[in-house]
């Protein structure tokens, strides 16, 4: 039996699909690990900026997480002026 090209193509964009949808469940069970050890680790007193660091978020997705467990987060602080900003 021959193999048509488009078959073996047709195959193979099916496994990447099935491997796309694979590391999409995979990243999310991961970033609800890395979410449950950061607030605790805010829960704990560690430094949120060390805790940011570790778990390789940015500040507001940490702000997020930490909002939502019900822990206090500060108020982000203005930006600071630029001489830009000044003659505007």
């Amino acid at each position: 039996m021959v193999e048509i090209p488009e078959e073996r193509q047709a195959e193979a964009l099916r496994a990447v699909a099935v491997a796309a949808t694979e590391r999409a469940v995979a990243e999310e069970w991961m970033t609800d690990r890395v979410r449950a050890a950061a607030v605790a680790a805010a829960q704990a007193g560690a430094q949120r900026n060390r805790i940011k660091d570790l778990a390789g978020v940015s500040p507001n997705t940490l702000a997020a997480w930490l909002r939502a467990a019900g822990l206090e987060v500060r108020a982000k602080r203005p930006a600071k002026a630029t001489p830009e900003r000044k003659s505007a």
